[in-house]
């Protein structure tokens, strides 16, 4: 039998943590043999992943895979630009390596290592940057030196990383309107629900499953609720240590 998970002893991450494990280990299990509480399973699956999607957006997991693979791109762009320009410096044609000093001139003054910057920073520092090279000097001078794609390349490289960026920022903005103790609320709900179901129909049917996963779920509840007990009697002894008097002594 399913023992009485104590809710309030359990904090946000302790709830996430421990249903998650429960949510991987329910669907791991055949579907066909739990028919009588599917409903409760459903509730529980879809409430749990929304609680999960909430707290790893909670602890920033908003700035995406797909940002850090466009500032990547933004970074390479850069670097080869001005490693290309650099190495056109040292050509043994004089009105050529003359050419590259003017874009490397231009780079240097806004920042040679700008891609190791903070990202505001940089994103500054870029803008900056395009615009002194958008000059009919420096434009002429990537012409005729055909680096031109190496320099559309970067400046595109920029204008996709801000665009992912604001994208990045909006869907934060969203979540931060999203109300995340309703979350987790359901999700607590839903698997008081479901194990309160597990009991119920675990001595109706009588079915080993029932008793298989209350057995389960209990080891993984076991270390939660020790951890969350043991973090309770932590406080409560600080607590009563700071309401003691200072001695006279």
């Amino acid at each position: 039998m399913l023992l009485p998970i104590t809710h309030t002893i359990l904090n946000v991450n302790d709830e996430v943590g421990l249903y998650s494990l429960v949510y991987d280990y329910l669907k791991s299990l055949p579907e066909e043999e739990l028919t009588e509480i599917k409903t409760f399973l459903d509730s529980f699956y879809l409430s749990t992943a929304a609680a999960i999607r909430a707290a790893n957006e909670a602890q920033g997991s908003i700035l995406t895979e797909s940002v850090r693979k466009y500032e990547k791109r933004r970074d390479n762009g850069f670097v080869t630009f001005r490693d290309i320009s650099q190495a056109i410096t040292n050509s043994i044609d004089s009105d050529k390596a003359a050419k590259a000093l003017v874009i490397t001139h231009i780079i240097k003054a806004n920042g040679w290592s700008l891609y190791n910057w903070g990202n505001k920073k940089q994103t500054a520092t870029m803008k900056t940057l395009i615009s002194d090279l958008s000059k009919p000097e420096p434009q002429a001078a990537i012409s005729s030196l055909n680096i031109l794609d190496y320099y559309t390349d970067m400046v595109n490289s920029h204008s996709d990383y801000l665009n992912e960026e604001d994208k990045r920022n909006r869907e934060k903005i969203e979540a931060e309107k999203f109300n995340y103790t309703t979350v987790y609320k359901e999700m607590e709900s839903s698997a008081k629900n479901l194990f309160d179901a597990i009991n119920i129909f675990g001595q109706a049917t009588g079915k080993e499953i029932y008793q298989t996963i209350s057995t389960a779920i209990n080891t993984i509840a076991e270390p939660y609720l020790a951890t969350a007990k043991a973090r309770k009697t932590r406080d409560k002894n600080r607590s009563q240590e700071a309401e003691m008097p200072l001695s006279d002594n």
